[in-house]
């Protein structure tokens, strides 16, 4: 045994390769080879992209947990302790022994190859949930990205659904410089004839080539599947279901709803939330068919409602007549007849719609990824509603949004690049504050930190700002230089985030808020020292 603790075996780690970033697949793919890692018997998920990453991820465990799934996750990096990145049915390995022993095993099998601190973890994680599966199984794997895709170490994985949740810019130096460059690389994760999934609203040209170079089978955030936030929630729909659920979503909202008659109210939601009430499995279908079967039936049917004067003689006359008579009329159409047939077909052709979903801290956007992702997967890993709904609830991600609420309310988000702290910025706008909004803030060097600055600074109030204590952290200097720059007043500067965070704390008054974000490292050291 080379070293008998984590911490031990970490500091070696962390030297033994000449760089600790060295984008590449021969070295890793190599080992893996020799510990047999490259493949496993259960669906493998992987999750790339430039944000949404880790709430995609977090979504995507938490509903297949709630349908009774036992689940395997890589996610990096980590807020508090090193285990947190590799958990087996939602929890971080607690065994430190696990780990070692497999540190040990690649070790073993890794001869004279070197290996940078993120290939060694990555390997570790494959390692320990073949291990996992071989004892009390697993059933589905979900795999983040670590930097990029297509030379990062998780790609050794071929992926049976591949999830690119955005394209931004970001890590400029490794992806290069522009949405196209940045999509390329995002996009070798894809494998031929494989499920990819794209959850930006504007995929880059070079993302979508590539899945038709190598033959994947793409779908795409806003041309395969959609989203539409409403006022109780939000809906999803894949494929040529949405624009149908959206027209019935456009009833669901009008005015006055709390006086509209129970049976309306049961109409609506039977096509908001299909099978819900229990009425024939054909009309359920009518939210997944395809623009080229007919509507003829419902529309008469919605329009004469709609013709109605009121909402009050709308409910006053479905009252006076039997619902499911009215229903059986149309059934016995013969476009619902054929529509029968097509329902189970669109189906199998993994259309998918749901309303009403309840909304989380997450994005909406992100969420709506998940569930596409789990409708590709419907015919191995079968999710039901009730699972997914549960899920949304369930799904818990320490660092994004993540507000604490008190008489200092204090918001705590990862958000490191200029797409990120626009999202944090939009929220900011949504989120009430009665005193003044302060912040904790600082980045890593090699983010673009102008840019960052410009797109919050209206939000913030006082800037508490300190450097980070990891190598790839911006100097003092260059925070000092960069807020110059930027024309931000209200700053004071610190040598370390702990005093940074202990004079915020202090300084803050009741219905104050305190947003920490930049990076990773500028919540786990705050969180880190937090009373």
């Amino acid at each position: 045994m080379r070293f008998s603790t984590v911490f031990e075996w970490l500091a070696w780690i962390n030297q033994i390769h000449f760089t600790e970033m060295d984008l590449g697949l021969d070295r890793v793919k190599k080992v893996a080879q020799v510990l047999d890692v490259l493949s496993f018997d259960c669906p493998v998920i992987i999750v790339g992209g430039t944000n949404g990453k880790g709430s995609t991820v977090a979504g995507l465990e938490a509903i297949y947990q709630a349908a009774g799934y036992r689940t395997g996750v890589f996610t990096s990096p980590y807020l508090f302790t090193y285990n947190e990145q590799i958990r087996v049915n939602g929890c971080a390995v607690e065994n430190d022994s696990s780990i070692i022993n497999a540190f040990e095993k690649i070790d073993s099998a890794r001869g004279e190859t070197t290996l940078t601190p993120f290939e060694f973890t990555t390997l570790a994680a494959l390692l320990i949930f073949k291990l996992q599966r071989l004892s009390d199984g697993l059933d589905v794997l979900i795999l983040e990205v670590g930097l990029g895709g297509r030379l990062d170490a998780v790609n050794v994985i071929d992926a049976d659904v591949a999830v690119v949740t955005s394209i931004g810019i970001d890590h400029v130096e490794w992806l290069g410089d522009t949405r196209e460059k940045i999509g390329f690389e995002k996009a070798g994760i894809f494998r031929g004839g494989k499920f990819a999934v794209c959850g930006d609203q504007e995929p880059p040209v070079s993302l979508i080539e590539y899945a038709e170079e190598v033959q994947a089978r793409l779908y795409c955030q806003g041309r395969d599947f959609k989203y539409e936030e409403t006022d109780d929630g939000w809906l999803f729909c894949s494929k040529g279901s949405w624009s149908k659920l959206s027209r019935l979503s456009r009833l669901s909202r009008l005015s006055n709803w709390r006086n509209w008659s129970s049976d309306f109210k049961r109409f609506i939601n039977f096509f908001m939330g299909p099978r819900r009430f229990g009425y024939p499995t054909v009309l359920a279908g009518c939210a997944r068919w395809e623009p080229s079967l007919s509507l003829r039936p419902i529309k008469k049917f919605i329009n004469r409602l709609k013709s109605l004067r009121s909402v009050k003689a709308a409910g006053k006359n479905l009252k006076s007549l039997s619902f499911v008579k009215v229903m059986e009329k149309y059934l016995k159409s013969s476009s619902l007849r054929g529509a029968r047939r097509a329902t189970k077909q669109s189906m199998q052709r993994s259309f998918s719609s749901y309303g009403h979903l309840p909304v989380n801290t997450l994005a909406v956007q992100n969420m709506s990824t998940v569930l596409m992702t789990i409708t590709l997967l419907q015919d191995r890993l079968t999710v039901s509603e009730i699972a997914i709904r549960q899920g949304l609830l369930d799904v818990n991600l320490p660092g994004r949004l993540q507000v604490v609420p008190g008489d200092i309310t204090y918001i705590y988000d990862v958000s490191h690049n200029p797409d990120a702290v626009k999202w944090l910025f939009q929220k900011l706008r949504e989120l009430p504050c009665k005193g003044k909004t302060r912040a904790i803030f600082s980045m890593l060097a090699d983010k673009d930190i102008r840019a960052c600055l410009d797109m919050i600074k209206n939000k913030i109030e006082e800037w508490h700002v300190a450097p980070l204590m990891v190598k790839r952290a911006a100097s003092l200097m260059q925070l000092k230089e960069v807020f110059q720059q930027a024309d931000i007043k209200h700053v004071i500067f610190y040598d370390v985030i702990k005093t940074a965070h202990e004079a915020a704390r202090q300084e803050a008054v009741s219905g104050d808020r305190i947003v920490v974000f930049g990076s990773f490292h500028t919540l786990s050291q705050v969180l880190g020292n937090k009373v």
